[in-house]
């Protein structure tokens, strides 16, 4: 499982080229305001769209 998630990263950006890909972010909880959890938010949906055109379906390892 950790050899295809290093994989995936790789695909995501993680290379030398490209800015590495983050696995973790702040906890939105610690600080507790609105802001916090907007930026972790949107931390969050930018990673995921950089991600998600780099996975494949099921269907494509036919």
């Amino acid at each position: 499982m950790r050899q295809r998630l290093r994989g995936l990263a790789n695909r995501a950006g993680a290379g030398p080229i490209r800015p590495r890909l983050h696995r973790s972010i702040p906890d939105p909880v610690r600080v507790d305001t609105d802001a916090a959890f907007e930026t972790a938010y949107t931390d969050i949906a930018a990673r995921v769209d950089r991600l998600a055109p780099t996975l494949t379906t099921g269907a494509d390892h036919g």
